[in-house]
């Protein structure tokens, strides 16, 4: 074969070569654009468990609230776990806002008792988690049913948890 054809094969070749590469690269779906998954959403969705008889989940509020006269905004705290095993402990979560050095406290009542207890929020990337300090031990407790409500307060952020019902056994 001469140097002629050599080129021209060389070229077709590339061309080929191309030509199955850019339509490896593309699909044909009827016009719409086919979905595609990136790495992150590939991973695993976390497991959600219904809450056990004896603890209760709340849904957040869903309306937005106005700052209070004292400058500090209102914040949704949610509820997310309470427990009447072994005593009382609840998690909540301060939504919308990510910061360290704000005070979580529960309040428990039943009848004409009202114990409280307090513990650090701890600031995640959009949230504040209130979990630390939020139990109360079962020999401070009578049997029967509580109601427990958890606020969260800082110097820039306060709020307050819908009322649950914790039943202690």
């Amino acid at each position: 074969m001469s140097l002629h054809g050599h080129l021209r094969l060389g070229a077709l070749i590339l061309t080929a070569t191309a030509a199955m590469i850019l339509v490896g690269c593309s699909e044909v779906t009827g016009g719409e654009p086919s979905p595609t998954r990136s790495a992150s959403s590939q991973q695993a969705s976390p497991e959600i468990t219904p809450p056990a008889e004896d603890e209760v989940a709340v849904d957040p509020p869903s309306t937005p609230v106005p700052p209070k006269e004292d400058g500090r905004a209102e914040v949704s705290v949610v509820l997310t776990n309470a427990s009447g095993v072994d005593g009382i402990s609840v998690v909540a979560l301060v939504e919308g806002i990510a910061e360290e050095g704000g005070l979580c406290s529960l309040a428990a009542t039943s009848g004409g008792t009202e114990v409280t207890v307090s513990g650090p929020g701890h600031g995640s990337v959009t949230s504040v988690s209130c979990a630390e300090g939020l139990s109360i031990p079962r020999d401070q407790l009578q049997s029967g049913s509580w109601t427990v409500i958890v606020t969260y307060e800082s110097d820039s952020y306060i709020g307050m948890s819908a009322a649950a019902t914790v039943e202690v056994a």
